[in-house]
């Protein structure tokens, strides 16, 4: 059977933004960045899935 992510992602400088607080947009930025990298970077290696499709406005 063929497994599938899906992953729905809000525009970088758009997420995290309870944080908006403690970080400035281009933190949040490069963390929404490094968080979907990472995410992909990991399923990837686990190799449990077909593909992965990411969601996004932009």
């Amino acid at each position: 059977m063929a497994f599938w992510l899906i992953t729905p992602v809000k525009p970088f400088e758009e997420g995290k933004s309870r944080l908006a607080k403690v970080l400035s947009i281009a933190e949040r930025t490069s963390l929404n960045q490094q968080l979907l990298t990472n995410l992909l970077t990991v399923v990837q290696r686990a190799g449990v899935c077909t593909g992965m499709i990411v969601v996004s406005q932009s």
